[in-house]
């Protein structure tokens, strides 16, 4: 190889090496911080979704639950002949937008009393809880045909008011958390970093998704589609972590609900979104590395050439002499 190449290439190598290790080190020391930084932020965020969820749906259940001791509602053991108690029920749906449906069944499981006068006479079937075995409330809608959809159901035993021991009936109430989920999708979002948040159920099925994502959300069970934000979650955990989400990687922040819901909450951003500052420092590293190799090249031929010509002078010189020419 000429010498003049062995030195460009020398001097090429010892240009690009620093600032290509540097640009490195920089994007990945700046991806690391944007996903600790942001992680948190998602996490945080879908903790305090799900705290607020639960707080709010805690507040509803304990309204709900002092109908029980109402004297009205005595009247189920007669079968509410007198309808006070679906009256009661009405209205109670009527002015309270949280409400969808409230029964009341009798003992053996027949609807006596009810928001929606065409419940009255059906057989309400055990309502098997998802993850909440043990608890008062459940996601699963009270009667055929209720919409599941961010929708939670809550049990209440009524006893009857000459023995305290003796279970009389129960009051079914079915809240619509729609409001409340709206509300909290819309927290915190901007035009700037647009994030997702999915709320789901304990065995993964998403009950609620961000209205700008893909029809692949609504009614997807993440768990089994092999999340593990989602699956972590249901398992108690909260956290963050890159994962693929739908149909694309995601910056994925999850927190599990400790409360009534028993739901989980994942919080989440495109990686092209959350890692947009560190592509655009790759591209800055990309083209000053571009700029310094054609000055490189520029400079190198040029002190080369300074460099070489003397010593190719002399080489021409001693082949001179070699061949006998003294002159």
């Amino acid at each position: 190889m000429p010498i003049r190449r062995k030195l460009l290439l020398v001097f090429l190598v010892l240009s690009l090496a620093p600032p290509t290790l540097v640009g490195f080190i920089a994007f990945e020391n700046g991806r690391r911080a944007i996903e600790d930084g942001l992680g948190t932020q998602f996490e945080l965020r879908a903790a305090r979704v799900i705290e607020t969820l639960d707080r709010e749906a805690e507040s509803f259940r304990r309204s709900v639950e002092t109908w029980t001791g109402l004297e009205l509602m005595q009247d189920i053991l007669a079968n509410d002949p007198d309808g006070r108690v679906s009256a009661f029920l009405i209205e109670q749906a009527r002015s309270a937008e949280t409400i969808s449906l409230a029964l009341v069944t009798s003992a053996e499981g027949k609807v006596v009393a009810a928001s929606q006068p065409d419940r009255l006479g059906q057989t309400m079937t055990t309502l098997t809880p998802v993850g909440l075995e043990g608890r008062a409330c459940r996601d699963e809608p009270a009667g055929p045909g209720a919409a599941e959809a961010s929708r939670l159901t809550c049990t209440f035993a009524i006893r009857a008011a000459f023995d305290e021991k003796k279970i009389i009936g129960q009051l079914h109430v079915t809240f619509d958390l729609c409001p409340t989920v709206d509300r909290l999708h819309f927290e915190g979002e901007t035009d700037v970093t647009p994030v997702k948040m999915f709320l789901v159920r304990q065995d993964g099925v998403v009950i609620s998704g961000p209205e700008t994502d893909p029809e692949w959300s609504r009614g997807a069970n993440l768990v089994a589609a092999g999340s593990q934000a989602a699956r972590r979650a249901a398992q108690g955990g909260k956290g963050f972590l890159v994962e693929p989400l739908g149909e694309g990687d995601h910056l994925v922040g999850y927190a599990h609900s400790a409360g009534v819901t028993g739901w989980l909450v994942l919080v989440g951003q495109d990686v092209d979104d959350a890692f947009a500052p560190v592509h655009r420092l790759r591209l800055v590293v990309i083209g000053l590395a571009a700029v310094i190799t054609a000055l490189v090249v520029v400079l190198s031929f040029a002190l080369a050439k300074r460099v070489t010509s003397p010593v190719l002078q002399l080489t021409r010189a001693a082949q001179e002499v070699a061949a006998g020419n003294l002159d």
